[in-house]
């Protein structure tokens, strides 16, 4: 700490190397705002991008812009409740950036210029992002939600946005007096980690900061304290184009100091016991226990003083997958938790920490930088890697099933549900009949089985193959990469190089030629729904419930892909795992499965994509343009209508699989990791090698020929006037040279300052300002092609 008071972290980090990310966290936000719905945290952090004393109007941007950063991936800023956090993240190749990047950092701190015709010029911006976050589809159904979550305490009243009439009435002497009084030193720490020896960024610190004066007087008491909420909230909320009918359910959590040992604790077993009711609710629905589709469950942190369990579940009956869910949550709660169900969670925990610690090497800038902002912020532990893993490892070592269980019914004597219905149609669901249900399952008899896999923990997934021997071995220079190609018998190519830029860890991503174009027109979609509802299953004779009991404990993941020109796997894993990926890609090719629930939960999926296709303003404008621009070929559909899934039995769906990824032709699998090329190529010839062959095929291009002259059509969808705009495409037939790739990369950027400059900044018609994409493609459709987006007040 600085003798003004100013907190600081710095951190020499090589991972990627060549980079600094820098933060400035202000201990502010739209709690500590004099008016309570004025949104000024936010409407000031917007002032600090729009001139300092030494970068005054946008001409920070264009600085920066000289460095290569642009605003969005590389300069940023968000505002909550409870803080303001501001990043950067520049290239240390120049000390030029480096040194403008501190200097920016002390103007946000000490220099803002918050002049009066630049707030009433900016006004219209954050008007633009109050539009997106509140008056969206989204933004209607996330306000009551957010509301009830904060109810009866100091955060009600005081979302990020404001009001319109707080924002379009917001002048220069309320922010002025917010960040007089709030952004001081002692409010405030500064972060930077990345590619720089840490005696150089100290100094980097001290030369920028020290000078700054001290904040005058004691800050304010800021009341944070929220209550518990002991009787249930429940309501219906929907939005035309919201999104297929679900319930939102969340129980509040106790506040525990993450700083201290007992919190760490505490917060360490929630998570655990919640991600075991997430675990009993999705295998129950797994196995048909309870009417619901795609439960999802995870704590998340609403604001500094609330965490909560967070439960989101679809189903044919809304009412019902309620009543059943909240009665399963009770059967916990009487019954207690299966040590069987502890131990495969506690399992992965082990298993998350013990990767950590082997990859400790690995952790990019951002990810240190992130913790520290929260070390600072809530006072959040921040340790060495090891530390804080045998920290962890000694408390999930020391807790039982039965510990969990005390622990779940203290939180639960606490707390009430919160129970949203949210959708699209307020005929799906009766606020009456729910709030019945809620009551019902919160009374119901503990009498349904927890639902248990008899699969081991950590066994294999099938017996190792008998090799086949590679057909050839040979190193190979690829773009000046040292590599090893290894060609087995049935075809199949492996491109392997050893890199411990994620120490412990292995990727691979297989490719093979053909995709969804060798498939009957208009299947498109349905092969696509196909395959995610395989990645969705389990595998041979393993359910999806079997799969995960066996892979407990263990860091692995792989997932198939279709598109319209490739299919293949995407995986990885931590080198101790290497040979259970393996297997999952010999299963996924040999013996792929879809279980009933995964078809279920793509049924669900595709009505929430028709939706949004045909309601959506930008949704349904990308879909008219695609069908300008390539007809009806049904080789380009951007969605499979429910009523197809609905009448195609996850039989017919799994054919469709087959078809693409149950044999091998023209594959290519390559794998970069931190593992040696002879336990690669011995598991190559077992689990690739031994995959069946079939005849060589390759893309076709269906796609018809770019229509003459200018097309147009002008759509209607929407409610309450809350969104539209326009995409345009420009389409450029032929083979690229190397200039026009060059030119297309400059031209993008170009593109994209104009428009936040002009439509964002000048006019303040749009939040985002607009996009332009520009794609080169040597082989299908050989040309460029120019897509442009702008949405925006439809006045």
């Amino acid at each position: 700490m600085l003798d003004n008071g100013l907190t600081y972290y710095v951190a020499s980090n090589d991972s990627p190397g060549g980079k600094l990310e820098l933060r400035l966290a202000v201990d502010v936000g739209s709690l500590q705002q004099a008016i309570p719905d004025a949104g000024s945290a936010h409407f000031l952090e917007h002032m600090l991008f729009n001139g300092t004393e030494q970068f005054p109007k946008l001409t920070l941007d264009d600085a920066l812009r000289g460095f290569g950063m642009t605003i969005g991936p590389d300069i940023n800023a968000s505002t909550w409740f409870d803080e303001t956090i501001y990043q950067l993240s520049l290239p240390t190749s120049d000390p030029a950036a480096v040194a403008t990047a501190f200097d920016i950092v002390r103007e946000w701190m000490s220099a803002a210029a918050i002049e009066p015709d630049d707030v009433i010029e900016e006004r219209g911006v954050v008007r633009e992002e109050l539009r997106l976050r509140d008056e969206s589809a989204g933004g209607v159904i996330n306000t009551p939600i957010l509301a009830a979550y904060l109810s009866n305490s100091p955060y009600s009243g005081r979302e990020v946005s404001g009001t319109v009439e707080q924002v379009e009435t917001t002048t220069a002497d309320r922010l002025r007096d917010l960040y007089d009084k709030w952004y001081r030193p002692d409010n405030m720490a500064v972060i930077a980690v990345g590619d720089i020896d840490v005696a150089t960024l100290e100094e980097l610190v001290r030369n920028e900061f020290s000078d700054l004066a001290p904040g005058a007087g004691d800050l304010d008491n800021v009341d944070r304290d929220l209550p518990d909420i002991t009787q249930p909230i429940v309501d219906v909320v929907t939005h035309p184009e919201g999104s297929e009918p679900r319930i939102s359910l969340d129980y509040p959590l106790p506040h525990w100091n993450p700083a201290t040992v007992g919190g760490e604790r505490l917060r360490l077993m929630e998570d655990i016991i919640n991600d075991m009711m997430a675990l009993h609710l999705d295998n129950a629905a797994s196995r048909g226990t309870i009417d619901v589709a795609q439960p999802f469950g995870g704590t998340f942190e609403m604001v500094r003083m609330r965490r909560l369990f967070g439960f989101n579940f679809g189903g044919d009956d809304q009412v019902l997958a309620t009543e059943q869910v909240l009665a399963e949550l009770n059967g916990l709660l009487v019954n207690g938790f299966d040590q069987a169900l502890f131990d495969q969670i506690a399992a992965e925990y082990v298993a998350g920490l013990e990767q950590s610690v082997a990859s400790v090497g690995s952790r990019q800038d951002a990810t240190i930088a992130g913790g520290l902002v929260n070390h600072f912020l809530e006072g959040a532990e921040f340790d060495a890697v090891a530390a804080t893993a045998d920290r962890l490892l000694g408390v999930l070592d020391d807790l039982n099933a039965d510990d969990l269980t005390n622990h779940y019914r203290y939180v639960m004597s606490r707390s009430a549900p919160l129970v949203f219905a949210v959708g699209n149609d307020p005929a799906d669901v009766d606020l009456e009949q729910l709030e019945a249900a809620v009551v019902s399952g919160l009374e119901a008899d503990a009498t349904s089985a927890i639902a248990v896999s008899n699969v081991t923990p950590g066994q294999d997934l099938m017996e190792r193959p008998e090799a086949i021997a590679a057909v050839s071995i040979e190193s190979i220079d690829s773009q000046g990469v040292e590599a090893t190609k290894i060609t087995l018998a049935n075809g199949v190519i492996v491109m392997f190089t050893d890199s411990d830029i994620a120490e412990a860890q292995v990727s691979l991503l297989a490719l093979s030629e053909g995709g969804y174009s060798l498939l009957p027109a208009g299947v498109a979609p349905l092969a696509v729904a196909a395959v995610e509802a395989v990645a969705a299953s389990g595998v041979g004779d393993l359910d999806v419930v079997d799969l995960e009991t066996a892979l407990s404990g263990s860091v692995v993941s792989l997932t198939p892909f279709l598109t319209r020109l490739e299919e293949g796997f995407s995986a990885g894993a931590s080198v101790d795992d290497v040979e259970a990926m393996f297997q999952l890609f010999h299963l996924f090719v040999t013996e792929p499965r879809i279980d009933d629930v995964a078809w279920r939960d793509a049924l669900e999926q595709a009505r929430s994509s028709e939706n949004f296709y045909l309601t959506d303003p930008q949704g349904t404008a990308f879909s008219s343009l695609v069908d300008l621009r390539y007809g009806d070929s049904g080789y380009h559909d951007l969605y499979v209508p429910a009523n197809v899934i609905e009448d195609t039995d996850s039989d017919a769906a799994l054919d469709l699989y087959r078809q693409r990824f149950g044999q091998v032709d023209d594959l290519v699998v390559a794998i970069v990791g931190d593992i040696d090329l002879d336990t690669i190529v011995e598991l190559a010839e077992a689990y690739l090698a031994t995959l069946p062959t079939g005849a060589d095929d390759t893309w076709v291009d269906y796609t018809d020929a770019q229509p003459p002259g200018i097309l147009s059509a002008t759509v209607s969808a929407g409610e309450d006037a809350a969104s539209a705009g326009f995409d345009l495409l420009f389409t450029l037939v032929g083979q690229p040279s190397e200039e026009d790739r060059a030119a297309a990369l400059l031209l993008e950027t170009i593109l994209g300052h104009r428009f936040f400059t002009t439509i964002r900044e000048e006019l303040g018609a749009s939040y985002n300002g607009g996009s332009a994409f520009i794609s080169v493609t040597d082989a299908d459709e050989p040309g460029l092609e120019l897509f442009v987006t702008v949405d925006g007040d439809p006045a």
